[in-house]
């Protein structure tokens, strides 16, 4: 089976600071561990429809893939911004955030696979940016402990965030997941193994940020506060560049675009 991908154009973190070489060694790190399991349990599928669970295994790796690329890095961002008030003792918290952004973009990667929504993918491409500025700027807002070893405040509006810009980000999903499906009718399996890559792949991040989290607080004693002002207005710096990126269309198209999905109802 031949794929057509398309690489995704995006701001680059090449000039920042000189992190994008500490990044991309942590992705390198974590790809081949990735690698190997996938080729392993290929392996192991040999003798038990090998066909259907190889085509399983690369939608997985797909998945991975596309969420963790770095030169489609947004749904990083997004994910970042969410949890970036949070430490590793407030992974109960982290939970209900990520099973709320998981909730939110299944539904719509799952009915733009299957084509029962239709949507402007440049559109949605700007709207991707303006998730993670606005979940940042309510970052700022966000009151931290004095202490590393108290627990976050937890508030409801989060959990709606995540929930409903996670919507958002499966239609970001599909589009690319449609171009690699082409015209398959049964897309269950892929759309299964796509999502689970997916998943993976944001456990990882989450995963990363809280190392991070722990080394800049505990290591070098950076107050909590300090960390989320810092960490989220850099966070949404990078995505309103993306966001200006991405105004490719005039002020009368949004609006023509808003009142044809009006018309719809």
């Amino acid at each position: 089976m031949s794929f057509l991908i398309r690489k995704r154009e995006k701001f680059s973190l090449d000039s920042i600071f000189g992190i994008n070489f500490v990044i991309e060694l942590i992705h390198f790190t974590i790809n081949i561990s990735f690698n190997r399991f996938i080729i392993n349990h290929s392996r192991l599928s040999s003798n038990f429809n090998q066909k259907y669970m190889n085509e399983f295994f690369i939608f997985l790796k797909l998945g991975y893939d596309h969420i963790t690329d770095l030169q489609g890095y947004d749904h990083i961002l997004f994910i970042l911004s969410l949890c970036v008030v949070f430490r590793v003792h407030d992974w109960r918290k982290i939970l209900i955030l990520v099973t709320a952004f998981t909730i939110g973009h299944s539904i719509t990667l799952a009915m733009a696979a299957m084509q029962v929504i239709n949507y402007s993918s440049e559109f949605i491409e700007f709207l991707i940016p303006v998730t993670i500025i606005i979940t940042s700027i309510s970052n700022l807002f966000h009151k931290s402990n004095d202490s590393v070893l108290e627990p976050e405040k937890f508030s409801f509006s989060r959990y709606l965030f995540a929930l409903g810009f996670g919507l958002i980000h499966g239609l970001g999903f599909s589009s690319y997941l449609r171009s690699l499906l082409g015209k398959e009718q049964d897309i269950i399996s892929q759309l299964l193994a796509f999502n689970i890559g997916l998943e993976v792949g944001q456990l990882m991040i989450v995963i990363l940020v809280m190392v991070i989290s722990f080394f800049v607080l505990d290591g070098f004693h950076v107050k909590k506060h300090t960390w989320n002002l810092v960490a989220s207005s850099f966070i949404a710096g990078i995505a309103f560049k993306i966001m200006t990126e991405k105004w490719v269309f005039e002020i009368s198209d949004i609006f023509q675009a808003l009142l044809f999905h009006l018309n719809s109802f």
